[in-house]
């Protein structure tokens, strides 16, 4: 096998072994890394695991850091994450409204129901209970709920799609994990564009689950929202 190029320039398509070296690539990336997971969600023990199985066979590879092995992975794994979330949209929008709705009732009843004290509201001094959005952050500390009079039901699924379709006509099927989450109205949701931008990624990232673009391209359009809307 030749020598291939320095890691830093990477291998083109037009290089000899080109395919050749991208399937072997992409079978060890199989065997060590999880599909449909981003590189930097993947765990230390299987980005390793593909690294060093890389390097075995393509020592050429193992400098510099962030070598085109790695390079390639990334974009493969972004490229897989795409694609399953392309499927996931398309299989919900094929889906009849009573599936929908059956599948929210179900992940309504399977989550727990947390309830928590919040700060007393403007026009009153007495502390109130409110209906929480899963209101545990990823480091175990508590974050900021979402107050409202009602607890959510599903009829509000088409609202929330409704608003994400006036942010993005692509993003309509987000509704369903914002519903799961107890984001349920539209004053909920324009509610998250008045938090704290760290309280707002921890819910949007670690509750709703948004992938990078989705949560800027939520966030970008609640803050255009906000500037015509009144909460």
């Amino acid at each position: 096998m030749s020598r291939h190029p320095r890691p830093e320039s990477g291998l083109t398509v037009h290089h000899p072994e080109y395919w050749a070296v991208t399937k072997n690539l992409r079978a060890i990336s199989e065997r060590t890394l999880k599909p449909d997971v981003n590189w930097s969600k993947q765990t230390y023990a299987a980005r390793g695991a593909f690294l060093r199985e890389v390097f075995k066979v393509y020592p050429e590879f193992k400098q510099p850091k962030g070598s085109w092995p790695q390079v390639y992975a990334m974009r493969l794994l972004s490229t897989q994450v795409v694609q399953a979330r392309r499927r996931q949209a398309a299989a919900v929008a094929q889906q009849p409204a009573e599936e929908r709705k059956r599948r929210v009732l179900e992940a309504k009843r399977t989550r727990p129901k947390v309830f928590v004290e919040v700060p007393p509201r403007r026009y009153n001094t007495r502390a109130t209970r409110a209906h929480t959005v899963i209101s545990i952050s990823s480091d175990g500390t508590s974050l900021q709920t979402l107050t409202g009079a009602t607890t959510p039901t599903v009829s509000d699924e088409s609202r929330i799609e409704e608003l994400l379709g006036s942010i993005d006509s692509t993003l309509r099927y987000l509704a369903p994990r914002f519903v799961e989450a107890g984001i349920s109205d539209r004053t909920r949701l324009l509610c998250l564009g008045k938090w704290p931008k760290a309280q707002v990624e921890d819910l949007l990232k670690t509750v709703v689950q948004l992938s990078a673009y989705e949560y800027r391209a939520v966030c970008m359009g609640l803050a255009e929202l906000l500037k015509n809307s009144a909460v």
